[in-house]
């Protein structure tokens, strides 16, 4: 008998959870069929795959390898369902999350996009930070989300769509456009960006702290809409996606201060639980893909 998904798909969650009850619990299935699931592929394959000793399922190295090759056959196996299917009509709704950021530039495109190739289908818009939007996923509270960085592992597959590009912008009213600045020439203005529980608000604080010091009047604010706003009146700094400032630093409302280190990119993903079968997550990825490559390149945007 050959080996199954069921067979990998035990495994993979055995790897993960570390015991055979969690796993039991997990696929709703008894802990003897467990036990049976794993006596078969070992035997089918010729290997080993659990140390033998304690309640914990410690996993020998050709376990490991047999696991990492399960979640590839597994993840080929839901892609090609879903390809199968993504002709079929899509109905229903799918939750999707995405931070302040990414739903000011993206959003719109992404939505017209979907009314365009799937008119039945209702997307319902969740709009949190990464992190809170990766428990809410972890939670089955959304079906899927943009996020940006590695959120969630384990319970969370992510596909990579982009890269935010952050930087520092002002008013040209603010601050002298005509010099490049560091940690402490920045440091005594106010700056206003996302919670204090956010990527953006950690990477200000490590930019600062690479000369040593901390920013006198840094202000924390869950709407980037509001710190665009604020930023182009000259009442802060801001740290803002380039995508979004394009426009205002073409026409002067704003401008990108040049600084003696950059703040780093950020990787963004599209996120779904591992679990899933829905049939709308890969054309959603398809179209949320397709708009993240688009909006490196003007030319080839739609709306």
């Amino acid at each position: 008998m050959a080996p199954s998904l069921t067979h990998f798909e035990t495994l993979v969650w055995i790897s993960r959870l570390g015991s055979f009850r969690a796993t039991a619990d997990m696929l709703g299935i008894s802990q003897p069929a467990v036990s049976l699931r794993m006596r078969e592929l070992e035997k089918e394959l010729a290997v080993r795959l659990f140390e033998r000793s304690g309640r914990t399922a410690v996993l020998t190295d050709d376990g490991h390898m047999v696991a990492e090759y399960g979640e590839r056959i597994l993840a080929l196996s839901q892609d090609l369902r879903f390809r199968i299917r993504r002709h079929e009509t899509l109905v229903g709704t799918v939750r999707l999350g995405i931070p302040d950021a990414l739903a000011l530039v993206h959003l719109p495109n992404i939505l017209l996009a979907i009314e365009r190739q799937h008119p039945q289908l209702r997307i319902a818009v969740s709009v949190d930070s990464s992190s809170a939007l990766a428990r809410r996923l972890s939670g089955n509270a959304l079906d899927a989300a943009v996020v940006v960085g590695e959120q969630g592992a384990g319970a969370i597959r992510q596909e990579r769509v982009g890269v935010d590009e952050p930087v520092w912008v002002a008013s040209p009213r603010l601050v002298a456009t005509d010099r490049c600045y560091g940690p402490r020439d920045l440091a005594p203005h106010r700056i206003f960006t996302s919670g204090a529980s956010s990527n953006m608000f950690s990477m200000i604080v490590e930019w600062f702290g690479r000369e040593g010091v901390s920013p006198r009047n840094l202000c924390s604010c869950n709407s980037v809409a509001t710190i665009y706003s604020l930023a182009k009146a000259g009442v802060c700094l801001g740290v803002l996606p380039r995508i979004l400032i394009g426009d205002d630093i073409a026409e002067g409302r704003l401008f990108e201060l040049h600084t003696t280190h950059p703040i780093p990119p950020s990787t963004i993903y599209f996120s779904v639980p591992r679990a899933s079968t829905n049939p709308a997550l890969q054309p959603l990825l398809d179209i949320v893909s397709t708009e993240f490559q688009s909006s490196r390149d003007p030319d080839r945007r739609t709306a």
